[in-house]
């Protein structure tokens, strides 16, 4: 009986393997500076905010350099990126070199990756990021009581602990 209960315990178990891996994350804090700036339009109205993140995702780690401000349709509780503004997006990452990442947008109360986020994350591959803010970004750049999630074709958006995203500074003063 015991080495059948074992046997049963391992089937259910979740391997390692099973798991829906993530990649490292890494946030340039020049970037995460910025995203304050980058919603305060649309938080000032009391309304969803949404910038892209850009940057590069490499066979093994998510890189966020730079944000991205479409212009967008935005209201208390969603916001709405036209194919024109999102061609504009694009194009102004390809000249600046960098890919898009990501998306980060604020919500009106607590942070959560609703149906429509998943739904409106229309340009994901392996490693893109969405980041949602709490009280339309009352909190940037602190990423507060925020949560991310990291896209895996095989499992779809993966929750990640914002603590695990690793904030880089662009500037250490190492005099003293």
């Amino acid at each position: 009986m015991r080495s059948w209960l074992r046997r049963k315990w391992r089937r259910q178990s979740v391997s390692r393997e099973d798991m829906a891996p993530t990649r490292p994350i890494v946030l340039m804090a020049s970037a995460l500076n910025s995203l304050s700036n980058a919603i305060k339009e649309a938080a000032a109205r009391r309304h969803e905010g949404i910038v892209y993140l850009a940057g590069w995702i490499t066979d093994s780690t998510t890189i966020i350099t730079t944000t991205l401000v479409p212009e967008a349709k935005t209201t208390r509780g969603s916001f709405e990126v036209s194919a024109e503004s999102m061609s504009r997006v694009v194009d102004r990452a390809c000249k600046a070199r960098v890919e898009l990442v990501g998306q980060l947008h604020s919500h009106p109360g607590a942070a959560y990756h609703s149906d429509g986020d998943v739904e409106g994350a229309n340009l994901v591959r392996n490693g893109f990021v969405s980041i949602v803010v709490p009280e339309y970004g009352l909190y940037l750049p602190e990423l507060t009581q925020s949560c991310a999630f990291q896209w895996n074709t095989d499992n779809g958006f993966t929750e990640v602990q914002i603590e695990q995203i690793l904030v880089v500074p662009a500037y250490v003063d190492c005099r003293n």
